[in-house]
C-alpha cells in the first residue's frame, strides 16, 4: 500500500513540474494573436489612460500635439471624438468620428457619432445610421446601441 502512494505522489509530483516547465516555455499567445503596438499607438494609449485617470487634461493636450502631426489617424480621432462627445462637443466630435468609421475596428464610432448628429440637430444623418442599424449592417451590439439611443 505504501508503495503504491508513492508512486502516486511521483507521478502527480512529475506532472505538476511537466505542467510548471509548459507554463513557462510556451508563449502566452499564438504568434498571429499577439498585437504588436507601433509607438504612435502606445502614445495614443498612455494619453488616454491620463485623460481616463489623474491628468485628463495633459492627456488631451497630448493627443491633440499627436493629432497635428497625423490628423487622419483614425484611432487617435475615434479617442479624441467619444471625448468630445463625453464634453458636449458634438460638433468637434463629428468630423472625428467620420474619420474613426472608416476602419472596421472603430465600428463603434457610429453610436457616438448618431448621438452626435441627434445632439446638432442633423435629423438626416442621424437617420441614415439608424436605419443601417435596423437593417443589422453593424456588430449587435453596436445596432442595439444606436437603436438604443434613438428610442430615448
Amino acid at each position: 500500500m505504501k508503495g503504491k502512494q508513492t508512486k502516486v505522489i511521483s507521478v502527480v509530483a512529475l506532472l505538476c513540474v511537466a505542467l510548471a516547465l509548459l507554463v513557462v516555455y510556451l508563449p502566452k499567445s499564438p504568434a498571429s494573436a499577439r498585437v504588436e503596438l507601433s509607438d504612435v499607438e502606445i502614445e495614443i494609449n498612455r494619453a488616454v489612460a491620463m485623460v481616463r485617470g489623474d491628468s485628463p487634461m495633459e492627456g488631451i493636450g497630448k493627443l491633440k500635439a499627436l493629432e497635428e502631426q497625423m490628423p487622419n489617424h483614425p484611432e487617435l480621432n475615434y479617442h479624441l471624438g467619444v471625448f468630445s462627445v463625453v464634453t458636449q462637443q458634438y460638433v468637434k466630435a463629428i468630423p472625428r468620428l467620420e474619420v474613426a468609421v472608416k476602419v472596421p475596428r472603430f465600428e463603434e464610432a457610429y453610436v457616438y457619432l448618431f448621438e452626435s448628429y441627434q445632439e446638432i440637430g442633423n435629423q438626416k444623418a442621424a437617420a441614415d445610421i439608424l436605419e443601417k442599424a435596423k437593417a443589422g449592417k453593424f456588430a449587435k451590439e453596436t445596432n442595439e446601441s444606436i437603436i438604443e439611443l434613438y428610442k430615448h
